[in-house]
């Protein structure tokens, strides 16, 4: 029996061609079992800005107002913002909104959208496909989940103008789970991000969690 196979079942892997499985766990999960799924609009947009309150503290920024961050202004790169975003009612901010499932999410989730909604415009550009650099760039719960996440990580690196923040949220594991593949720890996170040129930390926090979900979650503020 193979390495990654138990009682004959594949099991999930680090390797990148598990990624299709990811992208599928991921679209079944906002259309089938999030559990707010079918609040109206406006109500998941607060919803949503209470989640961009809670990233934003955690990444060490102070708030200026309802909807306004100190600090936090200009243009700002979302990756994998899911078929919502965090910063709809964040006031300040120019927002891309980037999913590799955007297009599938507005075809499918009545609540999501391509275009322009509030401070976000929701786009299918995929990360490869990106020439434009951004004040900020935020990728929260991704990493983790992508088909390569060190390439990923130099990507979202590629994105970030000069004198810009990387601002990253992630779960890190020692074994891959479903939906979830890519392993590492927060230690190579943190090598990765200095080979990348990002060795001006603004803010770097690892919680740990020890559940069956995750064995850290890393908040990181980084810039070149």
């Amino acid at each position: 029996m193979a390495a990654a196979e138990i009682a004959g079942k594949p099991q999930p892997s680090a390797n990148a061609e598990s990624w299709t499985d990811s992208q599928r766990y991921e679209l079944d999960f906002w259309k089938n079992r999030w559990p707010y799924r079918d609040w109206p609009l406006a109500k998941l947009q607060e919803l949503r800005h209470a989640d961009a309150t809670w990233v934003l503290k955690n990444l060490g920024f102070t708030s200026s107002g309802p909807r306004t961050w100190e600090g936090f202004a200009g243009s700002v790169l979302e990756v994998g913002c899911g078929p919502i975003g965090f910063f709809e009612l964040v006031e300040g901010v120019d927002v891309t909104a980037n999913d590799s499932l955007m297009a599938a999410y507005a075809a499918e989730i009545p609540y999501a959208t391509l275009g322009r909604r509030g401070s976000a415009n929701y786009v299918t550009t995929q990360m490869q496909q990106f020439t434009q650099k951004f004040r900020f760039v935020l990728c929260s719960n991704v990493l983790d989940h992508t088909a390569d996440w060190m390439e990923f990580l130099e990507l979202l690196s590629s994105c970030v103008e000069p004198g810009g923040q990387l601002l990253l949220i992630t779960d890190t594991r020692g074994r891959p789970m479903e939906g979830h593949t890519q392993v590492f720890s927060p230690a190579q996170l943190q090598r990765a991000l200095r080979w990348l040129g990002m060795k001006t930390v603004h803010s770097w926090r690892v919680d740990e969690k020890l559940d069956k979900h995750r064995d850290y979650q890393v908040f990181a503020r980084v810039s070149a």
